[in-house]
């Protein structure tokens, strides 16, 4: 007597889609590309249609190995729509590197844990399925993340070889400051009252911004070193906040912030959205050579 293995549909979609969105999460985290998660839940969801139809006869001609490949390629193009060759390809070349490593974690566990021998596998068109428990499903992606980030600062050309400058955009209102920042490995500033880090800028820079009140009393208190009654009740829309800080030949500092309408940095020919971070003041030159005017906290480009 033969017996057949079934494949419940349902499971394979559902397995197919939680381990596609996590690696197109980990392949966005990578390159700091800033894809929402509606854009990875429709990729994730595509790929796993993909493995559905892996067991219609007629669809054959669709699960060639150059099927394949330019499936992939489409899959990566719809989920980062990227406008670069360049970074595209880059992105490509990471998504496979990602896609590698985890399936290699997890056949690893399956055949260490001797969990693959007691799973009904069926082999379709070159593609492998069985039920893969979740509980390594989600082992894989711990031991693929770490391992992938790693390696990430070699793909991203990003080991210490050079200062990262990225070109900013604060908005409040309907103004628009656009400032070169340095990414700044040392700024660990959070604002106190919502533990959200804070992107350190030159007043100067923002100044145009800013409502004509708030300057006023930014500028007679000191820029920040003398009272601060006037100041924080200048400009209710601001949300001003005042940061603590500490730095050489400064024991305990103190820098005006506020919480801008929306901030978005350029990256990999993107442009992406920083949420949740303060503008924090500062009222001198933060360069010598004035090639940057703002710092970045390294939490915000992840």
């Amino acid at each position: 007597m033969r017996l057949e293995a079934v494949v419940y549909i349902d499971v394979l979609f559902a397995v197919n889609f939680v381990g596609n969105f996590m690696i197109l999460w980990v392949t966005s985290r990578i390159l700091r590309l800033g894809t929402g998660e509606g854009w990875l839940a429709l990729g994730a969801g595509v790929g796993a249609l993909y493995a559905v139809f892996v067991f219609f006869p007629s669809l054959q001609v669709v699960y060639t190995l150059f099927a394949k490949l330019l499936f992939s390629m489409f899959l990566v193009a719809l989920t980062y729509r990227i406008r670069g060759v360049r970074l595209y390809v880059k992105t490509l070349a990471v998504f496979y590197l990602v896609t590698f490593v985890f399936g290699g974690s997890a056949l690893c566990l399956l055949y260490f844990t001797g969990a693959g021998m007691r799973m009904g596998a069926v082999v379709r068109n070159g593609v492998l399925y069985f039920e893969m428990p979740w509980e390594l499903l989600l082992i894989a992606f711990l031991i693929t993340y770490p391992l992938i980030r790693l390696f990430s600062g070699v793909v991203s050309g990003r080991i210490g070889r050079e200062k990262a400058y990225f070109t900013v955009r604060v908005e409040k209102g309907e103004k628009t400051a656009v400032l070169c920042a340095l990414l700044d490995t040392g700024n660990h500033l959070r604002d106190p009252l919502t533990d959200a880090p804070v992107m350190v800028t030159e007043y100067r820079q923002v100044q145009e911004i800013l409502p004509r009140e708030f300057c006023e009393a930014y500028e007679k208190e000191g820029k920040g070193d003398g009272r601060w009654e006037n100041l924080l009740s200048s400009s209710p829309d601001l949300h001003i906040r005042l940061i603590p800080f500490r730095s050489i030949g400064k024991e305990n500092g103190m820098l005006v912030g506020f919480k801008p309408d929306r901030v978005t940095v350029e990256e990999n020919e993107q442009e992406r959205l920083l949420s949740g971070i303060v503008i924090g003041l500062y009222g001198q030159a933060l360069s010598g050579d004035a090639k940057y005017s703002a710092l970045l906290a390294p939490e915000m480009m992840l």
